[in-house]
């Protein structure tokens, strides 16, 4: 099979999933995006890169350390007085800001909220983690710069990963402690399962019998993930069709283009992937 051959019949799948979207589509296609946008204009959220980092030598010590303040901060009722809690090293950091050099191919990443380009937040966003069901999204590690908390940066944040998870997600979990008592614990479960929706199907003790680690889902919202998987489809096509401009028209001797073979290769894998995707 040539390799051409093969990225036609892609994007001749992807262009009919795009097709269909557009006719089922509902007649007030609004987005709430440009208002959501609006009322947070003071915060910007990217995905790190590496080479972010290799641009800003600071930038791994910054996310190390307001990972760990913010995690300090919660739980400093619970800790020794003076104890810092470390949640994150350097090699963590770098290996998160590796994996979204992977593009929209990236499966976990971790989003940076900046003000005035200061750092001010972090957290992660994987479309199939190995502990939640299929089909089913996460985020989590959720940091504020302690002296930037509730002043909306938390859902900057949540609404960047909540919207890239929309394109191949039909549901997002996530996960927290909660300890009776303690207030941290409960605006998070104010914040989590009144603001958010998120409901929480099981609770499993810890402890004393105080505190508990509560899994707790929500589905996706439909309008979001009909515009986000349309996007995301609009990217498979223009690198399809990029590829497809650089290969030459036909291969001398009948011999399979690179990247054809036995095996075929990753890049294969993702892109049929991409391309048998449901609009679901």
């Amino acid at each position: 099979m040539r390799r051409r051959a093969k990225l036609q019949r892609m994007l001749q799948s992807i262009e009919s999933t795009l097709e269909e979207m557009a006719a089922t589509a509902p007649a007030d296609t609004t987005s709430t995006d440009e208002a959501t946008t609006s009322s947070r204009s003071a915060v910007r959220v990217v995905i790190g890169t590496t080479q972010m980092a290799e641009d800003d030598p600071t930038l791994v010590d910054s996310i190390t350390d307001l990972i760990n303040s913010a995690y300090t901060k919660a739980l400093q009722e619970m800790l020794p007085v003076g104890q810092r809690y470390e949640r994150i090293d350097h090699d963590d950091v770098r290996n998160r800001l590796q994996m979204g050099d992977a593009g929209f191919h990236a499966n976990r990443v971790l989003h940076l909220a900046y003000r005035d380009d200061t750092l001010v937040g972090a957290c992660s966003s994987t479309y199939q983690p190995p502990w939640t069901p299929d089909g089913v999204g996460h985020w989590g590690l959720m940091s504020v710069l302690p002296d930037a908390q509730g002043s909306g940066v938390a859902s900057a944040l949540i609404a960047a990963a909540e919207t890239r998870l929309a394109s191949r997600c039909q549901g997002i979990q996530i996960e927290y402690e909660y300890t009776r008592g303690h207030a941290f614990s409960q605006r998070l479960k104010d914040w989590y399962e009144d603001k958010l929706g998120f409901r929480c199907p099981r609770a499993r003790t810890r402890g004393g019998g105080d505190t508990e680690w509560r899994t707790c889902l929500k589905p996706v919202d439909p309008a979001l993930s009909r515009q986000q998987r349309g996007e995301y489809f609009r990217q498979v096509q223009s690198m399809i069709v990029a590829e497809l401009a650089q290969l030459p028209d036909s291969v001398e001797g009948g011999e399979a283009d690179e990247g054809e073979g036995s095996g075929g290769s990753n890049e294969d894998e993702e892109e049929d992937e991409a391309a048998t995707a449901t609009a679901g």
